[in-house]
């Protein structure tokens, strides 16, 4: 997960028995447009702890998340530099949401894929059927998904002196 702090609080909290401390520290974030808070103790995940009181406001962090019960926890936090494309880490690439850019290429793909289909089983019973016919009427049809019905018009099955090749 990619964040921005906003701020840290750290606060050395009295044990139960008045027997010593423990420091607790409250990690204020954005991360994906919206604000969060984490919190941790010294004496759980001791090297966290020491990574996050050294953390500024500003800062950017990339942070590898682990399951424990019912909670997601810090495992790790690397500081990284601003603007820098985040890590490919497992526990970051399964807790994210699809980019537009990779949504546009899974819609291209599948448009792609079904004027392919429909192409294959429009041609099916025409004789001397190549590859390459197969091909250029999927991008036709694949035009015409994209374009609508003026860029097929205009470029595409209509203006076509004979769609099925002999």
């Amino acid at each position: 997960m990619r964040a921005t702090i906003q701020k840290v609080e750290i606060d050395s909290i009295q044990n139960k028995n008045g027997k010593g401390t423990y420091q607790k520290a409250q990690v204020h974030y954005i991360s994906g447009g919206k604000p969060s808070k984490y919190q941790c103790v010294s004496f759980n995940r001791p090297e966290v702890f020491k990574k996050i009181t050294s953390l500024a406001e500003k800062d950017e962090i990339e942070v590898t998340m682990e399951k424990e019960g019912d909670f997601w926890k810090w495992a790790d936090l690397e500081k990284v530099a601003a603007g820098s494309a985040p890590a490919n880490s497992q526990a970051a690439s399964s807790n994210r949401y699809e980019t537009p850019e990779e949504r546009v290429a899974r819609q291209i793909s599948i448009v792609r894929q079904s004027s392919l289909a429909s192409a294959v089983n429009f041609l099916r019973e025409a004789p001397n059927v190549t590859e390459e016919h197969v091909i250029a009427l999927a991008a036709k049809f694949e035009d015409f998904v994209h374009k609508g019905l003026q860029g097929a018009v205009e470029e595409g099955v209509f203006g076509m002196e004979d769609d099925i090749p002999q």
